[in-house]
């Protein structure tokens, strides 16, 4: 069961939060089904703001509307190899449409390159030669390297469309353009796309928080909002690329009295956003080796986490 937390219930307060959790009301469905009289007993508030909170915890978390048009082609979603097949083993057969995928880690670590490799599976391994809108936020994007990875194919090319969009705002209007033309049929292309790639989202999010005056919840909220109706309404697996940052935590050592500070790696953007992200994968580069890769996944929606997977990144190919 998820805890209750401000993340999800931001108009309660930390002491709130606390009380709710001594009176044994810890979880969101401990909320739902304990009687109203004890929790507002317990947090002191009306009985109208108790019919607020609830509402709004309902809300946050009913089910996903779906249109008629989504449901008849729900059997139609199958799995999308990667191209690695470990990877695909602990995904259950590879990506699907709707995953909201994550690379993270520190750089060098292959995310561009899985995102490479993913847009040549999609565009020329794949049977239906799918698609692919690839968001270039670092302005690095290597054609030839991905016309190695579809063997020399030129026409796979042909299906990937790259956009080097300057900041989060010009982003947010071509994801806008993209919606405005699937929803009255103007451009035919989109329909055919099956895979969104954004590198990097922290490149376009940091600069944006600093420069407005709007929040850095407001900024995420925006941007996956986009990504979920694009996701939904043209069956697209979105993948994006994010940052690691040090995390630390005081660990105690025996024999002392004052605990040793231990330095870790967590994925950034903060906890709402890793709330949206339906499946993350942390990369390393394996010690001792020019081009041995791992993965560990983190999170995910249909599969154990904590499983590992290994990779290799050749000249002309990533296996």
């Amino acid at each position: 069961m998820e805890p209750i937390s401000r993340l999800i219930c931001p108009t309660l307060t930390d002491a709130q939060v606390d009380g709710l959790r001594s009176n044994g009301i810890s979880t969101l469905m401990a909320f739902i089904i304990a009687p109203k009289e004890t929790i507002c007993s317990a947090i002191e508030i009306s009985e109208a703001e108790y019919s607020g909170i609830r509402h709004s915890i309902l809300m946050c978390r009913r089910p996903h509307p779906i249109t008629l048009r989504q449901l008849s082609t729900l059997d139609k979603r199958r799995a999308i190899s990667t191209g690695i097949s470990s990877l695909d083993d602990i995904l259950n057969g590879g990506v699907f449409p709707g995953d909201i995928i994550e690379f993270y880690g520190n750089t060098g670590c292959g995310k561009t390159q899985l995102c490479l490799k993913l847009a040549a599976q999609f565009s020329h391994f794949n049977h239906d030669k799918a698609g692919v809108l690839y968001f270039d936020m670092k302005n690095d994007f290597n054609a030839r390297r991905l016309l190695n990875l579809c063997e020399g194919d030129e026409s796979s090319l042909e299906k990937v469309r790259v956009f080097k969009e300057a900041n989060l705002a010009r982003l947010w209007l071509r994801l806008d353009d993209i919606k405005n033309e699937v929803i009255g049929g103007i451009n035919g292309y989109y329909s055919k796309c099956r895979l969104l790639v954004i590198d990097s989202v922290p490149m376009v999010v940091y600069p944006a928080v600093e420069q407005e005056i709007y929040s850095w919840r407001y900024h995420q909220e925006r941007l996956i909002e986009k990504l979920r109706w694009l996701a939904d309404h043209l069956n697209l697996t979105v993948v994006l690329v994010n940052h690691s940052v040090k995390a630390w935590t005081n660990n105690n050592v025996v024999g002392t009295s004052t605990p040793k500070p231990v330095s870790s790696v967590k994925a950034a953007m903060g906890k709402y956003w890793q709330s949206k992200i339906s499946i993350r994968i942390q990369l390393t580069k394996m010690n001792g080796s020019a081009n041995r890769y791992e993965g560990i996944l983190e999170k995910c929606c249909r599969s154990a986490e904590g499983q590992k997977f290994g990779f290799s990144i050749e000249q002309t190919a990533i296996l």
